[in-house]
């Protein structure tokens, strides 16, 4: 009868053949913390009521004790693994009892079954401890190794590739590829991207050579599109680290490095193309969508202001700059827009605290500077009411001071007249494009 220390230093020759080195003091604490994090997720599952883990946020995760990480696929092999191996009889093999012999449910204390090691089933060993030999065969090496206490397997196997390399782990890209990747559909895209296909290609296209990296003996570079795509998402959603690189195959790590990398090569390369205040033939084009929308002729523009959530900065004093001024229980900062009536966005500012009004926040930007000095909202003038000349101006609402280049809505009561409040109506459908920009 073969020895459980045989079995062991057996799995340890195994995973040396498939390029994995470790001792076995080593595997077997790897993998009685893999099988402890296994049943943690598996029993928090079958309690009724409770939320799948999967879709469980990082904190929900730690306030119930779940482990940080335990990816969907590797979670499905094990149990797919351990309910195939008690549904084995004397004479059957493995591949047959996948086929033909349905799930038993899984029970301590039963013989492991033959394996590709060709190691004996002869030792029953209890549930907890079965071991790895099985699930080797079963998910072809897939479960390894942790790498430290927070990494719990969150980017897939860990393999040395050649002697002499770094550590590096092969990261599942099953989502992107197939979910989103392969998918044509537009509805879909624009769900998960915000976009279209067609545009996120172009994209992808205009940024390649900005953030494209080589090969190295270590490890292979992140492909463009999955470091593009990683970036869109993140910013489209707000989900967060985890949750992305989950999605597109990558560590949290390395998506904190593509989201600074990602937003330069952005508004380095399609920033003065498409974030800039449209020419003179342009604004015609502009001016003709507001007219059409409100009646209001001659408007270049409709401004408003969103809020971005952030971390408390450090420090009471700051912290409390930052608060939401709107009664929001978050921190934030103010991002301004002046949109047309596509939603295109024609000029933003960014990065005020929170509490900041939004009078404030157009007086303290580089557009009201613009402005002051005559580069924009200068022309053409319009001639309207029997030769009035009407200069350009935008629309906002009545958090802003009315000049002569920003038209506010009247507010209503007892002395506000008809025309008053049509005016105000035509203002509110033209200036309505910028609320829905941001919501897009």
């Amino acid at each position: 009868m073969i020895t459980a220390a045989e079995k062991w230093k057996k799995t340890q020759d195994q995973l040396a053949s498939n390029g994995v080195f470790a001792d076995v003091s080593q595997i077997r604490s790897k993998w009685e913390r893999l099988t402890s994090d296994f049943k943690k997720v598996g029993d928090h599952n079958k309690q009724s009521g409770n939320e799948p883990y999967s879709s469980l946020t990082a904190k929900e995760r730690r306030d119930n004790h779940l482990p940080a990480n335990f990816p969907e696929d590797i979670f499905d092999a094990i149990d797919m693994w351990m309910h195939r191996r008690h549904s084995l009889t004397p004479d059957s093999t493995e591949d047959e009892a996948l086929v033909e012999q349905p799930p038993a449910p899984a029970q301590a204390g039963r013989s492991l079954p033959p394996d590709a090691t060709g190691i004996s089933n002869s030792e029953t060993l209890p549930l907890d401890r079965c071991l790895l030999i099985g699930v080797l065969s079963a998910v072809q090496t897939m479960i390894e190794f942790y790498e430290d206490e927070e990494d719990l397997l969150s980017e897939g196997p860990i393999k040395r590739c050649k002697k002499g390399q770094w550590w590096m782990k092969e990261r599942s890209l099953v989502w992107y590829d197939y979910f989103l990747v392969h998918s044509y559909e537009d509805d879909r895209w624009k769900k998960v991207m915000h976009m279209p296909k067609m545009t996120f290609d172009f994209i992808v296209s205009r940024l390649s050579s900005r953030v494209a990296r080589q090969d190295t003996k270590y490890k292979k570079a992140v492909p463009p599109d999955v470091r593009v795509g990683a970036v869109i998402h993140r910013l489209v959603t707000g989900h967060n680290y985890f949750h992305v690189g989950d999605r597109f195959g990558i560590g949290e790590s390395t998506v904190q490095e593509l989201m600074q990398e990602g937003v330069e090569a952005i508004i380095g390369e399609l920033g003065p193309e498409y974030l800039r205040w449209p020419s003179d033939s342009e604004m015609v084009r502009v001016s003709n969508g507001f007219q059409l929308r409100s009646g209001l002729p001659n408007v270049q523009g409709a401004v408003d202001c969103t809020f971005i959530r952030i971390r408390a900065p450090p420090g009471k004093e700051i912290a409390f700059d930052y608060y939401n001024r709107k009664g929001f229980e978050f921190h934030s900062i103010v991002l301004q827009a002046i949109t047309d009536t596509d939603g295109s966005f024609l000029d933003i500012s960014c990065g005020m605290p929170g509490s900041t009004n939004d009078k404030s926040v157009l007086r303290n930007s580089l557009f009201f500077s613009k402005v002051n000095r005559a580069e924009i909202l200068n022309h053409p003038v319009v001639h309207i009411n029997g030769g009035f000349a009407l200069k350009p101006y935008i629309l906002g609402d009545g958090g802003y001071t009315m000049c002569s280049w920003l038209m506010m809505p009247y507010s209503y009561g007892p002395r506000t007249t008809d025309l008053q409040k049509h005016y105000t109506d035509r203002q509110v459908q033209g200036r309505i494009c910028v609320k829905r920009a941001f919501g897009m």
